[in-house]
């Protein structure tokens, strides 16, 4: 027997691997603790609650480990178990970017969505997810994102990481009475002002 023509190698089948991997959580237990700074999730999760917004700013970045990368892309958002004791029950609706259910149980509850790895969300851009039903009976939930992130050197690393992310910045919501109250104020004020030259 002679060598083979085209000869396998691990660099070979990894390559193939990155390049059409879709990005859904093994489980649980695939999700680190990370922090997220720049990333917002609109409501913050909650039982009951079933349209989120995932919003990328202009400079999101990752912390692991007290170091901190810029984020290249978000491929996946799920809902993730804060422990392996807590429960989700969820049902997909819609992803608005086309992305595809997930959901799994033991050890640990996950659901959510990935991208098939052409449809990621980049810095600046949003999306909304749809559940058609998202109670958390036991335990509580936190976010959980699949990235890609710069280690250096333009080198990519990804990974399924979970942590708490902040609602965007907050602008209140003033009562129609009280936006009435504080427009006769402003009127009045014009109107004097000018009745005074």
């Amino acid at each position: 027997m002679g060598r083979p023509k085209f000869p396998i190698t691990a660099a070979t089948i990894l390559l193939l691997l990155s390049t059409t991997f879709a990005a859904s959580a093994a489980s649980w237990s695939s999700f680190q603790p990370a922090e997220f700074v720049d990333v917002y999730v609109a409501p913050l999760l909650t039982s009951g609650t079933t349209i989120y917004t995932l919003k990328l700013g202009n400079s999101p970045q990752v912390i692991i480990s007290s170091n901190t990368h810029p984020i290249s892309w978000i491929g996946a958002f799920y809902a993730v178990g804060y422990d392996n004791d807590s429960e989700i029950n969820a049902g997909s609706i819609s992803s608005s970017i086309g992305w595809t259910w997930d959901a799994k149980q033991n050890p640990g509850d996950i659901a959510g969505w990935y991208s098939n790895g052409q449809d990621r969300l980049y810095p600046g851009q949003s999306a909304l997810f749809e559940y058609a039903c998202f109670q958390v009976p036991t335990g509580s939930v936190i976010v959980g994102l699949h990235i890609g992130y710069d280690i250096g050197n333009n080198t990519i690393m990804t990974d399924f990481r979970r942590g708490t992310i902040s609602s965007p910045p907050y602008i209140p919501e003033f009562p129609a009475g009280t936006l009435a109250a504080i427009g006769s104020v402003m009127l009045g004020i014009i109107v004097r002002r000018q009745s005074l030259h």
